[in-house]
């Protein structure tokens, strides 16, 4: 049987509903080229231990505009990812748009014996930093064929 007139109006009062879907938190974003993109840092995890750190308790470069003396705080995060302890950190890393880079260094570091005693123990216990770029991930771990 064909619909009713009162199916086709519940129908049609669901369309807009539908088109608008949105996702707080991943909305899409136009980039003009030579934009500079924010890389955000989460914290340190790592599989052996489950204590996770600051990123910036390792003596990873600040950026420019950061006093070191000065605590970098966290970007805005949705619900869901303050809920799971995920944090957005700045970093010293510069991304611009659509453009080709040399690499270069972002800063040096002197390291106290302490300092390096630590650094030693969290790459043995493998604490890894997840990078993020729009909200997605900088490097995925993957194969290749070469």
């Amino acid at each position: 049987p064909p619909p009713t007139p009162r199916t086709l109006l519940l129908l049609l009062t669901l369309l807009p509903s539908t088109l608008a879907f949105y996702l707080p938190g991943i909305a899409p974003n136009d980039y003009e080229e030579g934009v500079t993109l924010e890389v955000l840092a989460n914290k340190l995890n790592s599989p052996k231990n489950q204590l996770p750190f600051d990123y910036y308790s390792m003596p990873f470069c600040r950026p420019a505009d950061v006093d070191d003396n000065q605590p970098i705080r966290s970007r805005a995060v949705n619900l869901g990812q303050l809920l799971v302890g995920e944090r957005a950190k700045p970093t010293a890393f510069e991304v611009r748009m659509l453009m080709d880079m040399e690499c270069r260094y972002l800063c040096t570091k002197k390291m106290v014996p302490k300092r390096a005693y630590m650094v030693r123990k969290r790459v043995q216990d493998n604490y890894s930093v997840r990078l993020n770029m729009d909200n997605m991930p900088v490097v995925v771990r993957g194969k290749t064929r070469a």
